[in-house]
């Protein structure tokens, strides 16, 4: 039996359907938001449960990027390689070199792992390309899109090194790998012609196993690759496990957020959409009992109130998809550009399950009121809602009746405990290459009379005993308060012999504050005494922070500078920027950095969700307070008659409201301020790094006020079309209405 049925059914559930306008217009509208935000949600929760691994399968990534030395392995030996037993796949020999162009500025870009390739795609590896088009001839350079830039863009020309006559190098192109075999592709002549003694071309080969999930099976791998070859001719690997646990940890931030945020969207649907469908068939329990006089009989009532609620939810879920798919778009691609990733679509099963979701609430919220109705016995079904109990609410009207207030604000006050309505509110100097002498330009730096304070610094590698490759350090000339990082614990370094370091550096080599560490700088080894647990976010590579007096060798290869109060900034570096330039340094502003890369994503995710949800709620407010007032119309006809005035009705319907919306911010706000602290040490925990207080104490007494505000606004503005409706409507009309 056809639920959407002809006849006279048909005619009770169309007629119902164009009847209760205002009601299908905000289930259809309120669903289409809970559903949007749902997708959206839906679609952040799979991106960021597993970027790296869509990325990597999109783009067949290899499991293995070797690097062999082309004197001792042929092309066609090499080619061989790829037909071992356990290989599935395989690409090259690419001709591999390193280079460190300089931009049109002047300025390094870091050191480059520059492959020949004739085209982005291959059986592994099939590199992703995101602007532009691939290198064709000598000149051109297709470079990481992870490099992209003002200074480094399409057309942009790049030198191969700082050296006089060194070519020039055309960007025509950005793309991204996976697996990260390269930071730079050019054709296979330009890199054979880019080589040099200190930079030799090695043959780069990519391999993808039959097995290659666990460490023990890529070592086995590796060791066919190298018996498979003479001594030697296996220079190095890299395992895509190695690429896939960096790529992850950058992911992993935003993993509990997602998931919060998304489990709050959906339960926010799944109240919303409840309440907006069981207030709706809710309310039309005395038609029911019409239709029933009338012969209907109760399965068909049930069908008809179901079929009223699916079908504006239809339409709204319909909508919905739609809209979550273009709203996801945008989120997605920021969070393919920040995992390094390949287009990240909306995953067909969220399209297929979100839907189908919505449709078990709608048919569910409203089956179960449409259930009781239909059991209803018909006098019984008629008399619904034309008869208050007796005594309900009369000690609200007395309590209330107590405030010095106007009679309409506390009647409206006490009416949601007479009435009570469906709602629910949410209260929810530039880093150079050392060429300028940095005395040199201290001095500059100095005699400026805008300058306020300075201080010198160098980014540089260094040796740490226990840890197992190089570690970026960040070493301070001077006093480098103003750009200290937000501290855990311990303090900021003061002077000699101290270094500050991130919680992961804490954990790997199993030291804490007060511990010694060994660290070598070029050839200078200090013991250096941890004073402080900095808040490090930057990603899985380890970061130090020391004086640079303790190593007799370091300079400063950037000078910070503050200007004075009323210095233009601008005037200051273009004045210093004369003096340098003709030394081989510069001189610029510090443009203020906007959110980007992870915090991005998690700030344009926040405030989507929020205004969504936000949305969501003044939809079911609206839905319920239009039912409510249309409910007790009789009754505000009476309050009219004896003298009530338009302004006074609209007073008491939104202070009515207003009780809601303060119950909604007392349970809201405690519950968010909790959720945050539970959701924010996770995500700090997942990227290795403990949360310095300000970062989790952001929600001072006079924050904390307003968003508990929020749920009264969010009530108010909802309930104020039904409110002037109400204000509006004649008494006689009002008394006759049943």
């Amino acid at each position: 039996m056809s639920l959407f049925a002809t006849g006279a059914l048909g005619r009770v559930v169309r007629s119902g359907v164009e009847r209760r306008r205002v009601q299908t217009a905000v289930i259809a509208v309120a669903t289409m938001m809970a559903v949007a935000s749902s997708v959206v949600a839906g679609a952040l929760m799979v991106a960021a449960a597993a970027p790296f691994d869509h990325a990597f399968g999109k783009q067949q990534g290899a499991h293995l990027t070797a690097q062999f030395d082309p004197a001792k392995a042929s092309a066609g030996e090499l080619a061989k390689t790829g037909k071992l037993p356990g290989v599935a796949a395989s690409a090259g020999p690419y001709p591999s070199t390193a280079v460190r162009p300089v931009d049109r500025a002047g300025f390094h870009l870091p050191t480059l792992t520059l492959v020949g390739r004739s085209g982005p795609n291959g059986d592994v590896d099939r590199v992703d390309l995101k602007a532009g088009r691939w290198a064709q001839k000598r000149g051109e350079i297709v470079l990481d899109a992870s490099f992209e830039g003002p200074a480094v863009e399409i057309g942009a020309a790049l030198k191969t090194s700082d050296a006089e006559g060194a070519p020039p190098l055309s960007i025509v192109g950005f793309a991204v790998s996976a697996s990260k075999t390269a930071d730079s592709w050019a054709t296979p002549a330009q890199v054979e012609a880019l080589a040099s003694e200190g930079s030799p071309v090695t043959s780069q080969m990519l391999y993808r196993f039959d097995s290659a999930s666990t460490k023990q099976q890529i070592l086995a791998g590796r060791k066919k690759l190298a018996d498979s070859v003479s001594s030697e001719a296996l220079l190095g690997t890299r395992s895509w496990l190695d690429t896939k646990r960096a790529a992850d940890q950058g992911a992993a931030a935003t993993v509990p957020f997602v998931m919060a945020f998304g489990a709050l969207g959906i339960v926010m649907s799944v109240i919303i959409v409840s309440s907006v469908i069981s207030g709706a068939v809710g309310t039309s329990l005395r038609r029911i009992g019409i239709l029933k006089a009338i012969g209907f009989t109760p399965r068909e009532v049930v069908r008809a109130y179901v079929a009223q609620a699916l079908i504006p939810a239809g339409v709204g879920i319909t909508s919905g998809v739609v809209l979550g798919n273009l709203l996801a778009v945008p989120l997605l691609s920021d969070t393919e550009s920040v995992y390094g990733g390949v287009s990240l679509p909306v995953a067909w099963w969220v399209d297929v399950a979100v839907p189908a979701a919505a449709l078990v609430v709608v048919g569910i919220a409203a089956l179960i009121p449409a259930l009781r109705a239909g059991r209803l016995r018909t006098i019984e079904a008629i008399a619904v809602g034309r008869a208050p109990r007796t005594g309900r609410g009369q000690w609200a009207h007395r309590a209330m009746g107590m405030l010095p207030l106007p009679r309409p604000v506390t009647y409206g006050l006490a009416t949601p405990f007479t009435h009570p309505p469906v709602e629910n509110s949410a209260a929810n100097t530039s880093e150079k290459p050392k060429a300028a002498d940095p005395a040199t330009v201290r001095s500059v730096v100095t005699s400026q009379p805008g300058t306020q304070s300075y201080y010198g610094k160098a980014q540089t590698e260094v040796a740490v005993a226990g840890v197992s490759g190089s570690i970026r350090a960040s070493l301070y000339e001077g006093d480098s308060r103003p750009g200290r990082y937000e501290m855990i614990s311990g303090h900021w370094i003061t002077g000699k012999g101290q270094v500050v370091v991130p919680s992961r550096f804490l954990e790997r080599t199993s030291t804490k504050i007060g511990d010694t560490v060994r660290v070598t700088y070029e050839k200078d080894t200090e013991t250096l005494r941890i004073v402080g647990e900095s808040f490090d976010t930057s990603g899985s590579r380890l970061e130090i922070h020391a004086d640079m007096a303790n190593f007799a060798s370091a300079e400063p290869s950037t000078f910070l500078v503050e200007t004075k109060s009323g210095v233009s900034a601008d005037e200051y570096a273009r004045k210093v920027a004369a003096v340098v330039q003709p030394l081989g340094g510069d001189a610029t502003t510090n443009a203020s950095s906007g959110q980007e890369g992870v915090i991005l994503i998690m700030s344009a995710m926040a405030v989507l969700l929020t205004l969504m949800l936000i949305t969501v709620a003044g939809l079911g407010v609206l839905n319920s307070v239009v039912l409510d007032t249309r409910e007790r119309i009789h009754d505000l006809g009476v309050c009219k008659a004896i003298g009530m005035t338009p302004r006074q009705t609209m007073s008491l319907v939104l202070a009515s409201t207003a009780v809601i919306g303060v119950i909604g911010g007392l349970i809201g706000v405690p519950a968010g301020y909790a959720l945050h602290h539970v959701v924010m040490p996770v995500m700090g925990r997942a990227v290795g790094t403990s949360l310095p207080s300000p970062v989790l104490d952001v929600y001072g007494p006079f924050p904390l006020l307003l968003l508990g505000l929020g749920g009264v606004v969010i009530a108010v503005l909802g309930a104020l079309i039904p409110a002037g409706w109400a204000a509006r409507a004649r008494t006689a009309t009002a008394l006759r209405t049943e």
